[in-house]
């Protein structure tokens, strides 16, 4: 009766010949064999890898890490596997450890990959970085397979956990290292890890105010933690003052907490920036000077004021005509003051700057309703159901038009 070292051999010459199934029957025989042989769950997972099986080959390495939580081929395959199911956060771990457990290995060989390399070289690139482990000819062990397309995402995971290996080890290290690892740790969802590292820099370091920005940005954006935000603003703001994208990021973070006035002052004092300037030096502001009456004109309308809310879209609509938004939501306003006419002109003008924003045929279709045009609010109707199905408010318009006509 063959034993299970017999089984696990014969399993790496049908890898190494190309025979997946074959190998993965042997595999699995060495482990009936030996329920704890880890190099033969090991193998049998990047055997699995290569008949696109990602499933199967996590259970194998997480086998395999059962029985040896500090296999290293075990724990890089994983984490290579990770990667491809989009499981970011456990892939940094597995990779933190990996490094951790193999300090002697010089991971900068191993890991940099050169950007400008054809994408048909990648695979023989990542070979080649393999032979610093010094593999034995028949032994399968860590999954050469990083596929192109995940290389950017592993280069990242690879950068995260060397900083996280360098800070275990106690090795000093400067603010952009930390940093770096914040913005990393931001792009793959660790919103608390990344505010964790910005926070460590400024225990330690004079922050500037673009580091303030990053906070607030993620407690705002990413965590909806306004009041944390609006903290944090305050404090870039101190620094940079006519910063016109914080006082913008400001604005909104305010409304959320219902202090409308201040939302309100952040807006009018950059539209008061941008009417400082001198008109050679309006165009690297427009966009948020745009931005603050159009936000300013949805807050009158919201407030009731809808002769404050038009003339502010107006203002908007001056700065850059091409902003289809603010034509649709005066299109709003004036569907409210039953300026039907002037609805249609405006939606009209802002479907001819982008015919795929479903609002602007709506509105169009509701003004031209009322002028009792039903054969053009049904057609409008529809070309807004077109564009976003889910407009149930169109629904219920199309069907109350339709059994007009009918009637």
């Amino acid at each position: 009766m063959k034993s299970s070292e017999n089984f696990y051999r014969e399993g790496n010459i049908k890898f190494v010949s190309g025979d997946y199934q074959g190998s993965i029957a042997d595999f699995t025989n060495a482990i009936e064999s030996d329920p704890r042989h880890t190099a033969a769950f090991n193998n049998r997972g990047v055997a699995r890898n290569k008949l696109n099986d990602t499933h199967g080959e996590l259970r194998d390495y997480n086998s395999a890490l059962l029985t040896n939580p500090e296999d290293l081929c075990a724990l890089y395959n994983r984490c290579v596997a990770r990667i491809k199911q989009k499981e970011y956060l456990k892939a940094i771990n597995d990779l933190t450890k990996y490094l951790c457990l193999r300090s002697s290995f010089s991971i900068a060989y191993f890991y940099t990959v050169d950007q400008n390399v054809n994408p048909e070289q990648y695979s023989e690139s990542i070979a080649e970085r393999l032979k610093a482990l010094k593999i034995e000819p028949i032994m399968v062990t860590e999954n050469k397979d990083v596929e192109p397309k995940d290389l950017e995402v592993f280069n990242n995971i690879v950068a995260i956990a060397e900083i996280t290996k360098y800070i275990a080890d106690g090795t000093p290290l400067f603010a952009e290292s930390y940093c770096q690892r914040a913005e990393l740790r931001a792009k793959f969802k660790d919103f608390h890890g990344a505010l964790a590292d910005f926070n460590k820099i400024i225990s330690y370091a004079k922050p500037e105010y673009n580091l303030y920005a990053k906070i607030a940005y993620i407690k705002d954006a990413e965590l909806k933690d306004y009041a944390g935000a609006l903290i944090d603003y305050n404090e870039a703001l101190l620094l940079e003052p006519e910063d016109e994208e914080l006082l913008l990021r400001r604005s909104s973070v305010k409304h959320s907490l219902n202090d409308i006035e201040g939302s309100i002052s952040d807006l009018t004092e950059i539209i008061r920036l941008y009417n400082d300037l001198d008109p050679e030096e309006k165009d690297d502001i427009g966009f948020y000077c745009t931005m603050a009456y159009s936000n300013r004109a949805y807050i009158k309308s919201k407030m009731n004021n809808p002769i404050g809310a038009i003339d502010d879209y107006t203002k908007a609509i001056k700065v850059d005509p091409s902003f289809f938004l603010a034509l649709t939501d005066r299109a709003s306003v004036k569907l409210k003051l039953k300026d039907y006419t002037g609805a249609i002109k405006d939606c009209s003008k802002s479907l001819r700057i982008s015919k795929q924003f479903g609002d602007a045929y709506y509105i169009r279709g509701k003004a031209k309703f009322e002028l009792q045009d039903y054969v053009g609010a049904i057609k409008d109707y529809k070309n807004a159901l077109k564009i976003n199905p889910n407009l149930a408010d169109a629904k219920f318009e199309l069907d109350r038009a339709d059994a007009i006509l009918s009637n």
